[in-house]
């Protein structure tokens, strides 16, 4: 079980709980990301650079979520295979979501800065 020390005190790490929270708040920020576009393209007095700046605030917002769900992924797959007793339900369907995210979000981001 991993461990450091901080300040005098030696806190345990498990890196299962640190792949999830890191998956867990990607696609929350996705989905902050998604509510704040569609509020902002929804509004009266939009203009082209207005949605122009919208869609490229959502185009780099997927790009660092991406990341941030492949970082999780990995972590949690390095976790998963190495400690056996991690290998529950809950952590394999956040991993196997983690990397279904990454993929997803990985194909629409190429399209989206190549196109």
């Amino acid at each position: 079980m991993p461990t450091f020390s901080w300040a005098g005190l030696k806190i345990i790490v498990y890196p299962i709980r640190i792949a999830g929270w890191i998956i867990w708040t990607a696609y929350f920020a996705l989905a902050v990301a998604v509510v704040v576009f569609s509020y902002l393209v929804q509004s009266k007095r939009m203009d082209i650079g207005s949605t122009m700046a919208s869609v490229l605030l959502l185009g780099a917002t997927g790009v660092v979520i991406a990341i941030a769900l492949l970082s999780g992924s990995v972590i949690g797959t390095t976790a998963l295979a190495r400690d056996p007793a991690v290998r529950r339900i809950g952590p394999i369907v956040t991993i196997v979501v983690g990397w279904v995210g990454t993929i997803v979000l990985a194909w629409l981001s190429w399209s989206f800065w190549t196109h």
